[in-house]
């Protein structure tokens, strides 16, 4: 039996959102669905309980709009590149040969937890379109499959209608050089598969200085990350406190955002920020039994063994700094 909404004159909008309705028309649908999780890669046939709320997915776009902390200028910019591009108003001119050049290629470049990853899970909320991860580690694995593995990771991306996002790209964007012919083969192929890719990609970097010449004319626009100042930490400290995943009975929520000031004094990157408030959330746990009763001195607990850590890594990093090898040279000595 074929259905037909419009046929039908049904407002396909209050079936999804009535139970009711919902529960009536999934008579018809299949009891499996050919399914992808997008971050474990698991492909399989997935048994789907109507009563278990199948419906649309629910988009969080305030996350890219109020919790991403960034320069409004950033968010401007991310905001109309991407949805130029969707919008498919706005094309690229690509290059003169088809199918070549018409992708965005967005770098984003800073120091670690500065929140390069989360633009990408955030703008990929607010555009309503699935965020498909790409592994380096699953690009690089063999040397002789990288061009088939690339072709194939984009056609997925293309299939699902992503927006692609290879973290910790730095192996991949790294100059080439006389030394090393493996590093330079993956950066090769990587550059010309670039061309092909007809989509929304992101990539982030730690090291956007050692990334390989030829990729500037292939990347439309490179956002620097800053490392965040005491402004955007109060402004994260107080979106982790306001956030309900975190569970706070409401005193302690109280008792925790006035003391928001102490808290961005401390120089912490986001990830640091949000490992501190897990490390408090198990002290609090451990102490009362209960979820959400963190309190002020759980969380200065946590603070300071964060800050000891930092502190330690630092002085550890400056002392080995001379001894350290790259990925490569590693793997080419084992």
């Amino acid at each position: 039996m074929k259905l037909s909404p419009k046929e039908e004159g049904l407002d396909w909008e209050k079936v999804l959102n009535s139970s009711e309705s919902f529960r009536e028309w999934a008579k018809y649908f299949p009891s499996t669905f050919s399914s992808v999780d997008v971050e474990s890669k698991a492909q399989d046939a997935y048994l789907i309980p109507i009563n278990d709320g199948l419906g649309k997915a629910h988009w969080d776009k305030d996350l890219f709009l109020k919790q991403l902390v960034i320069d409004d200028e950033k968010r401007r910019l991310l905001r109309s590149l991407v949805e130029n591009r969707l919008s498919g108003q706005l094309r690229s001119v690509g290059d003169l040969i088809s199918n070549k050049g018409k992708g965005i290629i967005i770098v984003l470049h800073g120091p670690p937890g500065t929140g390069k990853t989360l633009v990408a899970e955030s703008i990929a909320e607010f555009v309503e379109r699935p965020l498909k991860y790409v592994s380096v580690g699953d690009v690089i694995a063999n040397p002789k499959t990288i061009e088939q593995t690339l072709r194939k990771k984009f056609e997925d991306c293309a299939k699902m209608n992503a927006i692609l996002l290879m973290d910790e790209a730095d192996v991949v964007l790294e100059a080439r050089s006389m030394e090393d012919f493996r590093r330079n083969a993956v950066v090769t192929t990587f550059l010309s598969q670039l061309e092909y890719f007809d989509g929304i990609m992101f990539l982030t970097t730690n090291r956007i200085g050692t990334i390989d010449a030829a990729f500037m004319s292939r990347i439309q626009v490179a956002i620097h990350m800053d490392t965040l100042n005491e402004n955007q930490r109060n402004t994260l400290w107080k979106n982790w406190f306001e956030n309900e995943n975190l569970k706070l009975k409401p005193p302690n929520r109280e008792a925790l955002l006035g003391e928001v000031n102490k808290w961005a004094e401390i120089e912490l990157n986001g990830r640091e920020i949000r490992n501190t408030l897990n490390i408090a959330q198990s002290l609090a746990f451990s102490r009362t039994k209960e979820d959400g009763n963190m309190s002020c001195n759980d969380l200065k607990e946590a603070a300071r063994e964060a800050q000891s850590f930092r502190k330690y890594f630092r002085t550890e990093s400056e002392r080995t700094k001379d001894a350290a090898q790259t990925l490569w040279g590693w793997g080419q000595q084992n």
